[in-house]
This record gives C-alpha cells, structure tokens and sequence, in this order.
C-alpha cells in the first residue's frame, strides 16, 4: 500500500525546498518508484513506507569520511542508501557554487554534528525543516558547531550589523534547524537549481509526482509541461569566502 508523507514548507526559502528534494532522494533508495510533488505549502512524498521507517534509517546511517586526512572538504558516504555526497568539489557541474563554508570550517565537523541530532522522536512530518537545536562536535559536550546557512531566515541573520549586536561577544549560540540543513545538504547532490546573470538561481517545483531523475530536471527549469512555479535567489556573502542561502522570490508560472 501507497502512503503519503506531507512536509510543510516555505516555497520561498530555498533551504527547505532542496531539503526535501533531499528526502524524495532518500525515500527513492530505500523503496523503489517513491515519487515527490509540491503544492504551494507543502511536499508530498509518495512510497510504499512511512516517515518514521524513513527517519529510523537517516537515523542509523551515519556518514562516513572517504578523505580523512582533508575534513574541510572531504566527501561523505551513507552506506544505507549508497549516497555519495560530494557536490561542493563539483567544479565542472557548478556544485561548489553552493559551498558556503571556507576557511578553517570542515564539512566533517558539521555533517557530523548535524547527524547527531536525528535521534528517536527528534523529528516528525510537520516540523522537519523548523525543528531547531543547537549543534555540538560530535566528540564533545561543549564546542559548538556552525551551520551551513542553507536556511535562509538564518542566513539573513548572519551578521552582528543585522541584528544590531554580536552575538560572539555576548557568547551567544542560535539553534539550528537541523532537519533543513542535513537534507538540504543530501539534496544539492542531485537538484541543483539553473544560474542566470552569474549571482542569480532559480529553480521551479512541481504538482505531479516525479520520480528523482525527472525532478531534478523539472527544478532547473527543463521540464517545462510540469506547469510548476518559479522561484528566484541569491547568495548572500556573510564574509569575503563565507556563504549563505537568501530568501527567493517567485517570479511566475511557467506555461
């Protein structure tokens, strides 16, 4: 028997939107012929399982480090889906347009640390992509962990100047909505969206149910029959190298 899971979601934050595509991604490894589609505030995935099968294996499969000695930008592997994440080397496809980690950051660390989080009961259908808690190194109780700023209400925020003080200075730590940020990571290997103008991506959703491959089509914008909405966003630059995902703006239907 089919079932359905629904996960609302902001359209317009671009985070959430490819955090989905990222569970369509999942839940197509683990049962055959799943298929997602979208309405204007939700996704619905479809597949012979449920959420919680789903989440007790995202739950079980914790990512492993293929390059240890490089966790800055090392690719990761999830066994149980037979994933390999590695987008942000993708410099002929465009994928490490996405990176917004640089410096001393290691994807290691927070994919690590973003896992951790996805423990029984962590998560349901409804607040997957807004649950939030704040990230700590795997391998201690204290030092916490940046997110990757794929949520866009937390990347607009990412500044001392856009708050009106710092948080560092007042030790201050902000929870991050986990669910988001480690799907959304899983679902830039697959979906990316279409560059216009060299700063500007857009990507578009759609009302039928499309299995993974076609999906990742009709998001950048090359399945036109779908009839999907388009959105529109930007990268905002936190520091010189330092990234983050800006709200985006729908900009119409295609026809």
């Amino acid at each position: 028997m089919t079932g359905v899971m629904r996960i609302p979601l902001d359209l317009t934050n671009p985070g959430q939107f490819f955090a989905c595509c990222g569970l369509l991604e999942l839940a197509s490894r683990k049962w055959s012929g799943a298929t997602g589609r979208f309405d204007n505030c939700a996704c619905f995935i479809e597949c012979v399982g449920s959420f919680s099968d789903l989440l007790a294996d995202i739950q079980a499969d914790t990512p492993d480090v293929l390059d240890p000695a490089n966790p800055m930008t090392s690719p990761l592997w999830l066994t149980k889906f037979g994933i390999r994440l590695d987008w942000w080397q993708d410099e002929f496809g465009g994928g490490d347009s996405f990176k917004t980690w640089a410096g001393n950051e290691k994807i290691v660390t927070k994919a690590l640390a973003m896992h951790a989080k996805f423990i029984p009961g962590s998560f349901t259908e409804l607040n997957l992509l807004t649950a939030s808690s704040v990230l700590h190194e795997r391998s201690s109780a204290t030092a916490t962990v940046a997110p990757l700023y794929f949520d866009a209400c937390r990347a607009t925020q990412a500044k001392s100047i856009d708050i009106g003080f710092s948080t560092d200075a007042h030790k201050m730590v902000a929870p991050v909505c986990v669910g988001l940020e480690y799907l959304c990571l899983i679902g830039l290997q697959r979906f990316r969206p279409a560059r216009y103008e060299g700063k500007r991506f857009r990507y578009s959703v759609w009302p039928c149910p499309l299995p993974p491959m076609l999906a990742a089509v009709a998001v950048s914008g090359m399945l036109p029959e779908t009839h999907g909405s388009t959105y529109e966003f930007q990268l905002l630059y936190r520091t010189k190298y330092l990234k983050g995902f800006m709200p985006a703006t729908k900009i119409g239907e295609q026809t």
